[in-house]
């Protein structure tokens, strides 16, 4: 060994340089006993040439190709077919035993179990520990994971464990032997080799699915062909014939084989094609990686039109979404604006209504006050002539009293109607809200369904009597047209205290109002009552602001509707008295 690798030696710069690389995958023997005379016998024949050898990794043939370049490689029949089509590997020899006819049977693998083993057969292997010399030598091992493909089985999930030795110590046969391992595959004629030196006994293993190859060694696997000393593309024509004639003619006394030529390298090409190794490692599922080596250039331009897709599409997607925002911002603001308009409309309405109906009501008081003066003469006068001609049905002078009653309410109105119009200051009475009440559902007009327990001379406040019975009227009137088609329909009327307020409720148990419609409570719109002009609440509510008080409006628990009538008390300890002439004053109706 020291002579082959010295005899690289200085580099001369009249020779060619011819370099060879070994695939090391074969046993420690194969440098002694082939590659070492080969490579002795080429330097000394071709000494026209340079030599230089170099160490091919199994594990990384192509990286170590493209670094040394070498012209020709000595490799087993596996990584020889492999660069056939990558490499343009080319024969120039392949080894030849002497021992054997047929020296494409050549290598085999050998699969082992110890003789006291209860393992019979291949199948009884399956989930063991096993041992093999290394994972990349054809006959060692991949020869032997063929073999178990062909059976049915997944070679690499059929062994529970293999323990890679890389022709070290302990090797296959003593882990086997001591009892580390359950199986052991050797390359062929191994077995034979190690009971002749003496390392192990024979009859210490058995051999798995035995047969004999043409070397007469005990086998496991079918035979491939043997070392392949091939070239490489672009090696010169004159160096190849060279190095074949001298190959091919090399002397074999004291070796045990020959260089010779073979053409049938067809099992190890079906062999690598069932095992999806060298050239059809992608085949079987156009892997991730097969496809990211084959397609780089495109998936890398694919990944990049998707990457500018994406950042268009997002880009796209930030604009809809803003212009959206700023469209939904515009069209909140127009219905914001539209509203805000038709409130403003219904308010301009309200007040032209309001301004027509004032004029109206001028007028109205204004030529309605001179026909009920003259009614009021009439009953008067009819009164007298009663006097003067009594009568025995005393329900004529009842009817005349009645008529006077509502005269003077009627004069009440006009002179009400008359001082809004001109504006002037209201005057205020202690008024009691029980009498006020009694007052206004009294007469027998709104008695029916509606309920009241009111007690007089308790409930005191400054106001007008004539007004407060205008808005208890008007909730009455409400609350009747509300539970109109009511079963069974209830109106009550109540007053309680609320801290410094009388709190004047009408409640209902009419159908529940919409939102809409119980925001339109007190304001003037309008009316939905076929007779109504719809100021009844508005009018209403000036009325008890006018008074220092306000109206307030809540849906029931169930149904309906109560509207308050909110008052300040006016209670005194001494009684109640004018604040202008110190004397009591009457209740209206008192």
């Amino acid at each position: 060994m020291l002579f082959v690798f010295s005899s690289q030696g200085l580099p001369s710069e009249n020779k060619p340089t011819v370099t060879i690389g070994l695939v090391d995958t074969f046993s420690p023997t194969f440098f002694i006993e082939s590659y070492s005379p080969t490579v002795d016998h080429l330097m000394e024949r071709l000494t026209q040439y340079q030599f230089n050898l170099v160490d091919i990794n199994p594990g990384n043939i192509l990286e170590d190709i493209e670094r040394y370049k070498p012209d020709f490689l000595i490799s087993n029949a596996f990584t020889y077919v492999s660069l056939m089509q990558t490499h343009g590997a080319l024969q120039v020899a392949t080894k030849e035993n002497k021992e054997t006819s047929n020296f494409t049977d050549s290598v085999a693998s050998t699969i082992i179990v110890r003789s006291d083993s209860s393992i019979k057969t291949l199948a009884d292997a399956r989930g063991k520990k096993a041992a093999v010399s290394d994972l990349e030598s054809f006959g060692g091992w991949l020869i032997a994971k063929g073999e178990l493909l062909s059976a049915g089985y997944n070679p690499d999930k059929f062994f529970s464990e293999i323990i890679e030795t890389k022709y070290g110590v302990p090797d296959v046969f003593l882990l086997l032997k001591h009892g580390f391992v359950t199986v052991g595959v050797v390359e062929s004629c191994e077995l034979e080799k190690a009971i002749q030196s003496g390392q192990i006994k024979e009859g210490d293993f058995r051999v798995l699915n035995q047969r004999l190859n043409p070397q007469k060694c005990l086998v496991s696997t079918p035979g491939y062909p043997d070392v392949v000393f091939f070239s490489l593309a672009g090696v010169a024509p004159s160096i190849t014939k060279d190095v074949t004639v001298e190959l091919l003619t090399m002397p074999s006394v004291g070796l045990d084989f020959n260089w010779t030529i073979t053409n049938n390298f067809l099992p190890t090409y079906n062999l690598m094609q069932s095992l999806r190794l060298g050239p059809f490692r992608h085949d079987s599922a156009w892997s991730v990686k097969f496809l990211m080596e084959k397609y780089k250039n495109e998936i890398y331009f694919a990944v990049l039109l998707l990457f500018f897709l994406l950042l268009h599409v997002f880009q796209i997607n930030y604009l809809v979404r803003k212009r959206t925002g700023q469209l939904s911002k515009a069209l909140k603001e127009t219905k914001k604006f539209y509203l805000e308009s038709q409130k403003s409309k219904q308010k301009l309405h309200a007040l032209e209504r309001m301004s027509i109906v004032s004029q109206i009501s001028s007028m109205f008081a204004h030529e309605i006050k001179q026909p009920i003066t003259n009614i009021g003469y009439y009953a008067g006068a009819l009164s007298m002539l009663l006097e003067q001609k009594p009568t025995k049905d005393n329900r004529a002078q009842e009817i005349i009293t009645l008529l006077q009653n509502e005269l003077q309410k009627s004069t009440q109105i006009v002179e009400h109607v008359r001082s809004l119009v001109k504006k002037r200051p209201k005057e205020k009475k202690i008024c009691d809200l029980g009498v006020v009440v009694s007052n206004a559902l009294g007469q027998g007009l709104y008695a029916q369904a509606v309920e009241y327990n009111v007690p007089k001379g308790e409930f005191f406040t400054l106001g007008d009597a004539f007004e407060l019975e205008f808005i208890v009227l008007n909730f009455v009137r409400n609350a009747k047209s509300a539970v109109k088609g009511v079963a069974n329909p209830h109106i009550l009327v109540s007053v309680s205290e609320a801290g410094a307020f009388w709190k004047l409720s009408v409640a209902d148990d009419g159908p529940k109002l919409d939102q809409q419609g119980f925001e339109n409570l007190g304001k003037a719109i309008q009316s939905s009552k076929p007779d109504g002009l719809g100021f009844g609440l508005s009018i209403c509510n000036a009325i008890a602001e006018s008074s220092g008080g306000h109206l307030e409006f809540e849906r029931g628990e169930t149904s309906g509707v109560i509207a308050s009538l909110f008052v300040e008390k006016f209670i005194t300890k001494e009684g109640l008295r004018d604040d202008e002439d110190n004397s009591i004053i009457n209740t209206v109706g008192g």
